[in-house]
């Protein structure tokens, strides 16, 4: 039972899908917004005002700090089966991927409560720093799990596919890049480029 870490991760993974969109948005709609920088994502802190993001965001943020605890519960499991099994890696390094990424909305909302909650310039500073690096975190994140993926699926479309023209938005064909996975990572990336500038 201890090893059954597949029904740990199912909260991190629920909360990772929408956790980085402003309330009552999910994932499957952020595409067809029209302004989904500013309708989709979640609102950021700024530089006056401080400590009231946090407030706001303090359901999500005692949240986000149990998802983490979850996902490194969910760590030392994946990573005692893949030291004791010479077999199934592929399904173990795919489950220790999605837990990895599962990781990057909680850090990113724990990143900002930091900024946030930052009291003198050296703290601010330092908060702003572990924002700008989220980008590189996410992007060794995203490449880590479609090498993993490529494996057994084809992440990209010919650039001649015609994406469905009905009214579903499936996700899955809403780009012709595997950009569909990470949509909300991508706007709330945007949208703190556009926010902060980073040293």
């Amino acid at each position: 039972e201890e090893l059954a870490f597949i029904d740990r991760m199912e909260e991190p993974v629920v909360f990772w899908n929408n956790a980085l969109l402003a309330d009552r948005v999910d994932r499957r709609s952020v595409r067809s917004m029209k302004a989904p920088l500013h309708q989709a994502v979640i609102e950021l802190p700024g530089f006056r005002n401080k400590g009231e993001w946090s407030i706001r965001y303090a359901e999500r943020l005692e949240k986000a700090r149990s998802m983490l605890a979850r996902c490194d519960s969910v760590a030392t499991t994946i990573d005692s089966l893949i030291s004791l099994s010479p077999r199934n890696l592929y399904r173990l390094n795919l489950y220790s991927n999605v837990n990895r990424l599962a990781r990057f909305a909680p850090e990113a909302l724990l990143a900002l409560e930091a900024f946030d909650t930052a009291r003198t310039t050296a703290a601010e500073e330092e908060a702003l720093s572990r924002i700008g690096q989220l980008q590189e975190d996410f992007s060794r994140l995203r490449k880590e799990l479609e090498d993993v993926y490529s494996e057994t699926r084809i992440l990209e479309k010919p650039a001649d596919y015609i994406l469905d023209q009905d009214h579903h938005h499936h996700l899955a064909n809403q780009t012709i890049t595997f950009d569909w996975q990470f949509t909300a990572e991508l706007f709330f990336l945007e949208k703190l480029r556009n926010t902060y500038s980073f040293k």
